[in-house]
């Protein structure tokens, strides 16, 4: 089914054009390289602290936004959650591997979720839905190459990185 939809994918409130592959929680947003695994519920509380941090008057780089977003849940203050994830946006300032995979790992970290299948497939499951990039610079350059906006191209990685680190957070109980 093809249609025109709110996607989710991204803080922008763009519509997408959605195509359902059968399985009501699977959605390819066309013009991304990301699969987002959509869940019935109303979008979780990470998901809204996420936009908040993002929105053009704040807008925290990615791992202090993973970061802040989980703040009450690992018992930090939100500024002692931005300085832990100060220095890991823009891949450790140097383009190196993504924000929002670092501050993920941190989080889950954080949380307890030390088990490398739990952290392998938290990693395995973002490679594999951007073509096997990792690496900050190598994403948005590819991000660029289609024609994406860096900031909703980010977004999108917060995004997924969330959805991530709370359906493997789940799984590790």
């Amino acid at each position: 089914m093809v249609g025109m939809a709110d996607c989710g994918a991204c803080f922008c409130r763009v519509k997408c054009i959605l195509l359902y592959q059968g399985k009501k929680e699977e959605v390819r947003i066309y013009g991304t390289v990301t699969d987002i695994i959509q869940k019935d519920e109303d979008m979780n509380r990470h998901i809204e602290k996420a936009k908040e941090l993002r929105s053009p008057e704040k807008c925290y780089n990615c791992a202090e936004t993973i970061m802040m977003a989980y703040a009450d849940d690992l018992g930090l203050s939100e500024t002692q959650a931005e300085c832990l994830g100060c220095n890991f946006g823009g891949g450790m300032k140097c383009g190196g591997t993504c924000g929002a995979i670092t501050g993920g790992l941190m989080v889950l970290g954080a949380l307890g979720v030390s088990s490398p299948a739990v952290v392998g497939a938290f990693q395995r499951t973002i490679r594999d839905n951007h073509d096997g990039m990792t690496n900050c610079a190598d994403l948005l350059r590819e991000n660029a190459l289609k024609g994406g906006e860096k900031k909703a191209h980010c977004d999108s990685m917060i995004m997924e990185s969330i959805r991530l680190i709370d359906e493997l957070a789940d799984k590790d109980k």
